[in-house]
């Protein structure tokens, strides 16, 4: 996605050694498959304004966070869309759907414009696995 100043953001998943800039959300790889990820490039494409990791909260179990679509508002925040198949994304208070349901669930959350703590997250499914991807795609 790009933001009305013209930087990129980009998210997806990785595993450790993923580049990641101090002071950002999650800066800590947190498992042994994948851990989503948030970089925010400027608009050369030669400076990471930030990169988080974000999921994969089990502890070194085998979590699979995935990010596979990314939009940005007007003020700078990033929504990111993606899935995870054991449920380590924090939901915030007050979330549509805070309890990990399946064998996979959505999930949808938003970091604000400086990359810093996840300010909304929800999770999103039922009994069986549901996931935002495209195969072709994500």
């Amino acid at each position: 996605a790009i933001d009305t100043s013209g930087n990129a953001y980009v998210t997806g998943w990785a595993m450790q050694g993923f580049p990641v800039t101090p002071g950002a959300y999650d800066t800590q790889y947190d498992g042994w498959m994948y851990n989503g990820f948030v970089t925010k490039l400027d608009t050369t494409g030669s400076y990471l304004v930030y990169s988080t990791y974000y999921g994969g909260y089990g502890g070194g179990s085998s979590d699979n966070v995935r990010g596979c679509g990314i939009a940005v508002d007007a003020v700078g925040n990033d929504y990111v869309l993606g899935a995870t198949k054991y449920g380590y994304i924090p939901a915030t208070d007050g979330a549509f759907d805070t309890t990990f349901n399946g064998s996979e669930d959505a999930f949808v959350l938003r970091l604000p414009l400086s990359g810093g703590p996840v300010s909304y997250s929800t999770l999103l499914g039922g009994v069986n696995s549901d996931d935002t991807r495209d195969e072709r795609r994500c």
